[in-house]
């Protein structure tokens, strides 16, 4: 349990030394990262436990089937002995693959939502937040007669800002 919480401390000193190179890359404030640590502490500290007893429980097995006598005496295993070892490396070897491949899949899907033809060209647009514009009709209107106006469309949310999948509950009353 000790070398494991040396390793979950490192790898957090660790992670708050890159967080600024990682969020400017990434683009999220390193506020964020801070809140989400604060929020799953309580799932971290349940992850460090759960990995410490694993990986406690099977030494202590086989040590417990040792006999220091036999080991005395210059004994020797039989080599079909070694199974659950086997299986583990086995296990091991195949989360790694599972780990390796899911690294590459999202390398990819970030690759490829930053390189999307999003359909529009973002270069001199102007998005309005309509909250609290009475007409929008009329603001359509007016801003489609300014020179240099190409086209106009409206949406319900900022394309590539705000998502449409959050389920809201909005009041007439302006207390809630």
């Amino acid at each position: 349990m000790v070398l494991n919480g040396i390793a979950l401390f490192l790898s957090l000193v660790l992670a708050f030394a890159c967080l600024p190179f990682i969020s400017s890359y990434l683009g999220f404030s390193s506020v964020q990262f801070q809140e989400t640590l604060i929020q799953y502490a309580w799932l971290i500290i349940l992850f460090w436990l759960g990995v410490s007893l694993l990986s406690g429980f099977f030494p202590s097995l086989y040590l417990a089937k040792l006999r220091p006598q036999l080991i005395l005496k210059n004994f020797r295993f039989s080599p079909s002995g070694g199974f659950v070892r086997k299986y583990l490396v086995g296990f091991q070897f195949f989360l790694s693959g599972v780990l390796i491949f899911c690294s590459i899949a999202v390398y990819q899907q970030y690759q490829h939502m930053t390189n999307l033809d999003m359909g529009f060209d973002t270069d001199d647009l102007l998005a309005i937040k309509m909250e609290g514009i009475k007409n929008e009709e009329a603001l359509y209107h007016q801003v489609a007669q300014i020179a240099g106006v190409k086209s106009i469309t409206t949406s319900r949310f900022l394309p590539g800002i705000e998502g449409g999948w959050t389920p809201s509950v909005e009041f007439e009353r302006n207390t809630p």
